[in-house]
């Protein structure tokens, strides 16, 4: 009776999450307490390109785990053999490397060994393509008899943590900000396409479709493919979490002008999603959009720095790096911005490239 109370504690906490009620942290730590002596982690590995990352821990502290994302993954005889169990069964890693091998490794005596951890009990939440996001409940037990209790009920609530990983997947941050953005660029004749882990696409616009070909399209496996090699280095860095650069960059791929955005939810969600980029493409040649700065300007009697401002946020650029280039502070771009909005009668920014689009041909 205590097991499916204990069961049902656990499913609770999972939706209530889902619906901003309670957080995953809760989550990890009533897991935690129901498994005495143990610790748990929320944390993905992603072998494509040889990233991990710990989301959430409960029972030890950030401290504890913060070198293995840097170094340790990388050596752990645990990872590629966890990897190829299917998501939604629980596994304790014995199954897959022998004690005794694991004693003789460097992840065990310097990473497990000094945080008092001996097994794992691990269960892929959510996988897409090589990235896999994982909950695993670490024990200073290795008899897996005893172990086996804590994998049947990660396998209970498996169903329950996979329609968590479907939910990110289906209303993903980048979808829902950019829904509203597609249809707008398709309003300027802008491509707009939104990709994810390994470059698969999230959100693409009927506009970005048509302009796929030479300098943007997809690869034979229906992934984003940038014709400049240096361009697809750079989405590929955009898109891994260790990623600290300018999160707005811009250049041309051939005869496209490619503006790339780097797109992140609030800190729970993006630990499902991972990050995203939003790309806008605009064509530099042939029968690109044409907009008409000059009447525009003088139908609502902008000044030049109005216009510059308004040329900026039409760039897809930001008030920081509207100002950067300008040479102005940030505060004076967003009172020229409040300007455009007065004269214009728009209602935001979004409202004001409506207005824009309007006089697009």
């Amino acid at each position: 009776m205590q097991t499916q109370v204990d069961d049902s504690q656990l499913i609770e906490l999972i939706y209530a999450s889902l619906l901003g009620e309670s957080s995953w942290q809760d989550f990890l730590d009533r897991l935690t307490r129901m498994a005495p002596g143990c610790w748990s982690v929320l944390h993905a590995n992603d072998l494509a390109n040889g990233e991990a990352s710990v989301g959430l821990v409960s029972g030890r502290s950030a401290g504890d785990v913060a070198d293995y994302p840097t170094y340790y993954h990388h050596i752990s005889p645990w990872v590629r053999y966890c990897q190829a169990n299917p998501t939604g069964a629980a596994n304790v890693v014995e199954r897959n490397v022998p004690g005794h091998m694991l004693e003789r490794s460097e992840f065990y005596t310097d990473f497990l060994r000094p945080i008092e951890t001996r097994s794992a009990i691990g269960i892929g939440v959510d996988r897409e393509g090589e990235r896999s996001l994982i909950v695993s409940l670490m024990t200073p037990n290795a008899v897996e008899d005893e172990l086996l209790p804590l994998a049947q009920r990660l396998n209970r609530i498996a169903p329950h943590l996979m329609r968590a990983g479907e939910f990110y997947r289906r209303t993903s941050f980048a979808a829902q900000t950019t829904e509203l953005g597609a249809t707008f660029f398709d309003a300027l004749h802008m491509g707009m396409v939104v990709v994810g882990n390994g470059r698969r696409i999230r959100t693409c616009s009927d506009v970005a479709r048509r302009m796929f070909g030479r300098d943007v399209g997809l690869d034979p496996a229906g992934r984003l493919r940038l014709s400049d090699p240096m361009a697809q280095s750079l989405l590929g860095a955009m898109l891994t979490r260790r990623y600290d650069g300018p999160a707005h960059q811009r250049l041309m791929v051939g005869d496209m002008l490619v503006t790339m955005i780097r797109m992140e939810g609030e800190r729970e969600r993006s630990i499902f999603e991972g990050p995203g980029v939003c790309l806008t493409m605009e064509p530099m040649t042939g029968a690109g959009r044409f907009f008409d700065l000059d009447q525009f300007s003088r139908s609502y009697g902008l000044t030049g720095s109005e216009v510059r401002a308004l040329t900026g946020l039409i760039a897809g650029k930001s008030i920081a790096d509207i100002a950067r280039e300008a040479g102005r502070s940030r505060e004076t771009i967003r009172t020229q911005v409040k300007s455009l909005y007065s004269k214009t009668g728009a209602r935001g920014e979004a409202d004001l490239l409506r207005l824009v689009s309007g006089m697009t041909c």
